[in-house]
């Protein structure tokens, strides 16, 4: 829910902080009220169905990609430095600076299991979920990649950058229709992953609901759209609950609810090897002793409502991992 709330409440940062560039002092009840109105627009999306989700989430990444492309392209014809020097930050351990790549790289390209939870909503899943993955993966490693590599060729200044810096590089590279335009980019980008996320995160409710785990009301389908509408919109009002501070505020939170999580997954994993032999066993087949433990203790009853089930640990590792991980590289 944390994290739902926190594409919001990145939307609303920007925005804000753009307007208060123009207009002065942006009050809080403002920020709150953009968030909101993001979050219910989703949900009405979200209430659509698959396809409309989908069709919002294409014209959103296409906006996204047509912006880092210009900045690819800007860049490029601007080349004038080796964008591998230096390939380590000077006067950092090589240790550290590995350990925040594989967390930043783990977070990344963490999330594909969700796919998942809405496989019985796509037609011909075992064909359909593949095909997207061969496609959607190259094309993830060149947005992150691509970027970075041109704006460091043009700029050559490793040393000034910063978390929030890609506006700034674009901005020193094409001027300020660029960097106010990698600005859009980034509000538009947070608007994807939330519309993506709840897609994911409000079936999991849903099927707990079939299983018994909530109040059937959850599991309800629209009667035009087939979707667990209330499982939407209940799980919307709590994002919507949580969106009424700024991000340094949301991500205190992020990073303590990462903490709770890992210990209660844990705690769960311990109970699991004492008390079902056989489940145990079951996880050591799926993941074997090493990834039992980098696991951080599994995922023992959590998320337990995707279709058809509980997800087999290794679908999770990635997730898990990343989330944890990051959240102490980006909030410390």
């Amino acid at each position: 829910f944390l994290l739902v709330a926190a594409y919001a409440v990145l939307f609303a940062d920007y925005l804000t902080d753009y307007l208060s560039f123009y207009f002065g002092s942006v009050d809080g009840w403002v920020h709150y009220a953009i968030a909101l109105g993001l979050v219910a627009v989703i949900c009405y999306v979200n209430v659509r169905g698959i396809h409309a989700v989908g069709v919002v989430s294409t014209i959103l990444e296409v906006s996204v990609l047509a912006v880092v492309g210009a900045l690819c392209v800007d860049a490029a014809l601007e080349w004038q430095h080796n964008p591998f020097s230096p390939l380590v930050p000077p006067h950092a351990p090589r240790f550290r600076v590995f350990g925040a790549g594989l967390a930043l790289g783990l977070w990344l390209y963490s999330g594909y299991e969700q796919l998942s939870s809405v496989a019985e909503e796509v037609e011909n899943p075992q064909r359909t979920c593949p095909r997207a993955l061969v496609t959607v993966v190259p094309l993830s490693v060149a947005t992150y990649f691509l970027p970075t590599l041109f704006s460091l060729a043009a700029l050559g200044n490793l040393e000034k950058w910063h978390t929030g810096y890609f506006s700034t590089a674009a901005q020193l590279i094409g001027g300020s229709w660029l960097g106010i335009s990698i600005t859009i980019g980034a509000m538009i980008g947070n608007v994807a992953l939330l519309n993506a996320t709840v897609l994911t995160s409000t079936r999991m409710p849903s099927t707990m609901a079939e299983d018994g785990y909530l109040p059937a009301a959850f599991s309800a389908r629209h009667p035009r759209y087939g979707t667990p509408w209330i499982a939407i919109i209940a799980s919307s009002v709590v994002h919507a609950l949580l969106a009424q501070k700024t991000m340094g505020a949301t991500a205190d939170g992020l990073r303590v609810a990462a903490h709770w999580r890992d210990g209660f997954d844990g705690a769960g994993f311990v109970a699991l090897a004492k008390d079902k032999t056989r489940d145990a066993a079951a996880v050591s087949d799926s993941v074997g002793p090493c990834g039992a433990i980098l696991c951080g203790g599994g995922a023992a009853g959590d998320e337990c409502g995707s279709v058809g089930g509980k997800r087999s640990l290794c679908a999770q590792v990635g997730a898990r991992t990343g989330a944890a991980s990051a959240s102490n590289v980006f909030c410390d």
